[in-house]
């Protein structure tokens, strides 16, 4: 996948709180739920947004001598978080457990800032996300995977062997294949190790 060169301006206008747009999310490459369409709404999947904070201004109210106020300082602000829940049934698990195994904080997206598209995010107009925490939850045919996230902004300077730039959407669709634990997953990340057919390659010594 080639790295993206950044985003536009982030967006100014209030986003539209239709019910299609709250029950879908973009994350990457990703559109969940994957298969809206199948019969029956058990086995389709969906996003909650039981929490998101806006920026928090920091604030240094700093004394004043004798009966003058105190002088106000402003320190910058606080990044957005928050977290969001998908849900779906063990009909969607060879879709979206490759995803989560890919969005991992832990993963193979370690440290990567991830681009995101859904209404709330418009609203505090956030367009990429690090994720800091999944937890996965089971009952029955149910699964819940809470997603916990903190806003990404490029840093000011730019540090050798740091990401500064978010991974975008990308044509793949879940029906594609070449999934990590399924047919139907995300397609496996190419290594940008040593590949022995190439020029680079050390000679083989002779036996």
């Amino acid at each position: 996948m080639t790295a993206p060169t950044g985003f536009g301006a982030p967006p100014t206008t209030a986003p539209s709180f239709d019910e299609h747009s709250l029950n879908r999310i973009g994350i990457a490459e990703f559109d969940w739920p994957f298969a809206p369409t199948l019969p029956g709404p058990s086995k389709c999947g969906s996003v909650k947004f039981p929490e998101i904070d806006f920026s928090e201004l920091k604030v240094d109210q700093q004394k004043a001598a004798g009966t003058d106020k105190a002088k106000t300082k402003i320190n910058g602000v606080e990044c957005n978080k928050g977290s969001f829940e998908l849900h779906w049934t063990r009909h969607l698990d060879d879709q979206a457990l490759p995803m989560l195994q890919q969005l991992d904080p832990g993963g193979p997206r370690k440290g990567v800032p991830q681009e995101v598209r859904h209404p709330f995010f418009t609203l505090v107009s956030l367009q990429a996300v690090l994720f800091v925490g999944i937890k996965v939850k089971m009952a029955g045919d149910h699964r819940v995977a809470t997603m916990k996230w903190e806003e990404w902004n490029d840093p000011p300077t730019a540090v050798a062997g740091s990401t500064t730039t978010p991974t975008q959407a990308s044509e793949w669709t879940p029906d594609q294949g070449g999934g990590v634990l399924g047919s139907k997953g995300p397609p496996a990340r190419v290594s940008k190790g040593f590949n022995p057919g190439s020029a680079a390659a050390p000679a083989t010594s002779p036996k």
